[in-house]
């Protein structure tokens, strides 16, 4: 049953690697750096970043609906032109909690048709696996679900950490 279980949720990994993406916070520097303005009438090297909003391309639904598949739409194309996104997924499981996986593209990486993408667990039957991240190097050039399938050996991260121990 556990091995099932274990199965089940590694399987859920993967198609859930569809939807990813991460947003990186630079420490503030004492002096600002493009993007960043310094804040009037404060003392001391006190910064302002400014951020961007991180494109939001809805809730993928393990129940069809039209949101959810343009949600899934959305995120494809974000994929596809490896432009920040954010995305949901909610998967409900008979005899089983909800499971909320948060998936962000960072942007491109290393090497032709690499596009970076984070992702975490925001509910998980497996409260370990909760909030822990992983950064996966997709390839861009296929669809979200083809590149995903090799996600451990293109992910890395205390998330896929966890996973590559569960087998």
């Amino acid at each position: 049953m556990a091995k099932q279980i274990a199965f089940i949720l590694i399987a859920l990994l993967i198609i859930a690697a569809v939807f990813i993406f991460v947003w990186k916070i630079k420490a503030p520097t004492s002096t600002p750096s493009p993007g960043e303005t310094a804040q009037k009438g404060t003392v001391g090297p006190t910064l302002k970043k400014e951020t961007k909003e991180i494109p939001d391309c809805g809730t993928i639904s393990s129940v069809k609906s039209s949101e959810s598949e343009q949600a899934a739409k959305c995120w494809e194309e974000k994929f596809k032109n490896c432009q920040p996104a954010k995305v949901v997924m909610n998967l409900n499981l008979p005899n089983s909690e909800p499971i909320v996986y948060y998936s962000e593209i960072i942007g491109p990486g290393e090497g032709e048709h690499i596009c970076q993408v984070k992702s975490k667990f925001l509910n998980n039957p497996n409260p370990e696996w909760i909030n822990k991240e992983m950064i996966c190097n997709y390839d861009n050039s296929l669809s979200f679900d083809v590149a995903s399938q090799d996600m451990p050996e293109r992910c890395s991260g205390p998330l896929i950490d966890l996973l590559k121990t569960r087998k």
